[in-house]
């Protein structure tokens, strides 16, 4: 990883930038990069302007949220083609999806492919549609398969309550 872009000087910021997340649409945006050819153009700009991580949410074809290990192996091949350095991070989201095979699937790529990152997040919240539901023995289990494929995890805390879980993950 290279540091020291002009607009970003290490170690003063990490930028980590998110493409697209789950909820935006084009009804809601024209914006939004829904097809995963949008997401890899997108990554690609940010990482140019100076974002040192990506945070990455697969599309499928029809702009849907998925959590297809297919798919992100195009967006992280796709990335990887145009910028080596940028560091992947994927997401194992429980908004969607709260099963542990669906979540944990892109956890599986390898090689080239393979993310720097995933998401965790260590514990459940509410939002106005949906519950991402994460469990501590899901968010256990997901840190232990992040572990066994060498991809370091993203924690991601809401608020200070989901602090309570971190000390456990330790073990």
């Amino acid at each position: 990883m290279k540091f020291g872009h002009p607009f970003v000087p290490y170690p003063s910021v990490i930028l980590n930038c998110c493409p697209v997340g789950l909820i935006p649409t084009k009804e809601l945006t024209p914006h939004a990069c829904v097809a995963p050819e949008e997401i890899v153009s997108e990554g690609v700009n940010l990482a140019r302007r100076g974002a040192a991580i990506l945070h990455l949410h697969a599309r499928d074809g029809e702009g849907k949220p998925t959590w297809s290990k297919a798919v992100y192996e195009r967006l992280i091949s796709g990335i990887r083609d145009k910028n080596a350095d940028v560091i992947l991070c994927v997401s194992t989201s429980g908004r969607l999806w709260s099963d542990f095979a669906r979540r944990s699937e892109v956890l599986e790529l390898t090689g080239d492919v393979k993310p720097d990152m995933a998401s965790l997040t260590p514990a459940s919240m509410n939002f106005p549609r949906h519950a991402s539901v994460n469990p501590p023995d899901i968010v256990r289990d997901l840190l232990r398969k992040m572990n066994d494929a060498g991809i370091k995890p993203e924690l991601e805390v809401f608020d200070t309550g989901m602090m309570q879980l971190i000390p456990s993950l330790r073990r």
